[in-house]
């Protein structure tokens, strides 16, 4: 029977380990034994599904989390089925941890285009059949089956002249990015990122791009996902709603980093941020939409008033990062638009580019205008 721990109020299973997992509420440190009769059990590991195998590794320390304790109990458990794989040995499935099988098979990378040619040429020309394929090439058959019947993988299926195949980028894996392709959707979402976006990583290579914008604007908010459908036209766009009264906008793929190197670690305004060389071509072609996803970000316009009732329409962007600043001002100079510029006190300050003449303002609102 197994006993139940009300420490903290709530009644929960007491940890199979030698030691009790102190509660969050306990910050005693003191070692507590459990005192079931029959000893200890093997440790598992609670949550996931997928394989299980035997583990008697014992922790005779205290543990300062519950994640702490699941941490080493996986990394173990991980650690013995490499053994148990290398020495050809089998894992027992009756008792032991369940672990999930995304911390247990790595990210597999694709076959070559030099392999799949040549388990193709095998056959073609020297009448090989399938298992005598994947026997010289060291593949498994059924892999080598779907090749001689057509099914090839997208990296080796010759393009629609039937001539090449296609390019692979090196650093992400997937269909080589043709930059002189992209168009102003774009530079518009290039503003986007480097005004409030963010890319972070994710399982097996996968990247999500987050663009944070606010809910009062709706229409901003259909065009930074339309932007993103756009030049990631194989991923989902997925629209969050969060508690700080914004809307995330955001997609996975493999290629964002591709895309956007600017991504790197830490805030964008603690790390140098400049354009690539392709990225300026764009950025030239079409510096009002690269304006235009700046300030729809973390730009504004609004109404400057000063003496006899005076009122004239201003934009304004504002930028920690004086690199991104830089960037907009070159954008403006593309444009001939005059600017100004207000600089704090305090170098970890923002600082804030303003453009107030009338006809600098009203080229402005013929692709930016006020945010909706």
């Amino acid at each position: 029977m197994r006993r139940r721990s009300t420490a903290t109020g709530i009644r929960t299973p007491v940890s199979g380990l030698r030691i009790r997992r102190p509660s969050p509420l306990d910050d005693s440190g003191e070692r507590a034994h459990s005192s079931g009769a029959g000893g200890s059990r093997s440790p598992r590991v609670p949550s996931g599904t997928g394989y299980r195998l035997r583990t008697n590794v014992r922790y005779p320390f205290p543990f300062n989390s519950r994640l702490e304790a699941d941490t080493l109990l996986l990394s173990a458990a991980v650690e013995e089925l490499a053994d148990s794989r290398a020495s050809g040995a089998r894992v027992r499935e009756d008792v032991g941890v369940r672990i999930p099988p995304a911390a247990l098979l790595p990210c597999r990378e694709m076959h070559s285009q030099a392999t799949v040619a040549e388990a193709l040429r095998l056959r073609e020309e020297e009448g090989l059949g399938a298992r005598r394929v994947a026997r010289l090439l060291e593949l498994s058959l059924g892999t080598v089956r779907d090749w001689h019947a057509g099914k090839l993988p997208w990296n080796s299926r010759p393009t629609p002249d039937g001539k090449r195949f296609p390019t692979v980028c090196s650093r992400c894996g997937q269909p080589g990015h043709n930059v002189d392709e992209l168009g102003p959707a774009y530079v518009y979402l290039l503003g986007l990122y480097l005004g409030d976006g963010s890319i972070s990583t994710h399982q097996r290579g996968v990247h999500r791009l987050r663009v944070f914008l606010d809910k009062k604007y709706p229409r901003i908010v259909e065009e930074c996902a339309g932007a993103i459908q756009a030049n990631m036209a194989n991923s989902r766009v997925h629209k969050l709603l969060t508690v700080s009264n914004c809307y995330s906008v955001s997609a996975y793929s493999r290629s964002w980093p591709c895309l956007f190197p600017q991504h790197g670690p830490g805030a964008k305004h603690m790390r140098p941020i400049f354009l690539s060389i392709w990225q300026q071509t764009l950025a030239e072609r079409w510096p009002d939409q690269l304006l235009k996803g700046l300030i729809q970000s973390d730009g504004c316009r609004f109404i400057n008033t000063g003496r006899g009732d005076w009122m004239q329409p201003r934009y304004s962007f504002t930028n920690v990062s004086t690199d991104i600043t830089s960037i907009f001002c070159s954008a403006c100079d593309c444009l001939g638009l005059r600017w100004t510029a207000a600089f704090p006190k305090s170098e970890s300050a923002a600082v804030t580019i303003y453009v107030s003449r009338k006809a600098d303002v009203a080229r402005l609102d013929e692709f930016v205008g006020p945010k909706r």
